[in-house]
């Protein structure tokens, strides 16, 4: 089946190339996220509850199969209409992308979980915590769009110190915002990688076959990876967010955060994977 054709690796890897830009915009901050405990030692599992808004139907958040959907057809959109318009083979490469979303289980905890984020960010930074023993940004987790519910466990940053747990949810780009010459960039490289054999098989595809794409299923995961991350728009809209006091190593206390430092968590801490 087309889902069995490298889509499925490919919406996996989203969650770390999409996360990995900084937003270029606040989204708006609701201090409506719930989280217990509210403190705790570093390795403490934080367990989080965005409110109904994130999870009602037609609320805040897109669901799982408007993501899919509109995923469609902004794939659909470039093929008919893109600017630069895509190539014969560009389009039928599209093509399969897109008919690989459509076959993906909404059911499956995975899939699209990159569109909803928790971070442990630090709120002078806006940026996920740095962890001491890594000296890399914590890694972010992710929430689940139908109970809200989510976990994150609280990383080896400077403590004593209160941090801010933040959920979002990203969206989709409109097809007047997507960069399609980068999109057509990346299906031509995959053309290219796959040399005469693959242009062979994507003729064949859009002659009505597709049993050759089998042979080309991490190829196909590859070139979906940056066709996928280029729909998706980095800037939430929300950020749900909640305190919490990182206790030092003999369980002390936080301070109160300063007034400016608590004031940056207006901006969305830049997520990484």
């Amino acid at each position: 089946m087309i889902k069995r054709i490298g889509v499925v690796v490919a919406i996996a890897m989203v969650a770390v190339l999409a996360l990995a830009v900084p937003a270029s915009s606040a989204p708006t901050p609701r201090f409506t996220l719930t989280i217990n405990p509210t403190e705790g030692k570093v390795g403490t599992v934080i367990h989080a509850q965005l409110p109904a808004e994130a999870t009602t139907q037609g609320g805040a958040c897109l669901s799982k199969g408007e993501i899919q959907a509109g995923l469609q057809q902004l794939i659909a959109g470039i093929i008919a209409n893109g600017q630069p318009p895509p190539s014969a083979l560009q389009k039928v490469l599209l093509g399969v992308i897109g008919g690989g979303i459509g076959q993906l289980d909404l059911n499956d905890p995975n899939t699209f979980k990159f569109f909803f984020v928790l971070a442990f960010a630090d709120p002078a930074t806006q940026r996920p915590a740095i962890d001491e023993t890594t000296g890399q940004e914590s890694a972010t987790s992710f929430w689940d769009p139908a109970t809200g519910q989510g976990d994150i466990t609280a990383p080896a940053a400077k403590r004593p110190m209160t941090y801010f747990v933040a959920g979002v949810c990203l969206k989709l780009k409109s097809l007047d915002q997507i960069d399609v010459a980068a999109v057509i960039a990346a299906l031509q490289a995959g053309i290219t990688k796959g040399g005469q054999s693959f242009q062979d098989c994507l003729t064949a595809v859009g002659g009505g076959d597709p049993t050759c794409l089998g042979n080309f299923k991490d190829l196909v995961g590859e070139v979906a990876t940056p066709v996928i991350t280029e729909l998706v728009d980095q800037n939430p809209d929300i950020a749900w967010v909640a305190p919490f006091c990182l206790l030092g190593d003999n369980g002390e206390a936080c301070g109160a955060p300063t007034a400016a430092a608590a004031e940056p968590v207006a901006e969305e801490p830049a997520f990484t994977g």
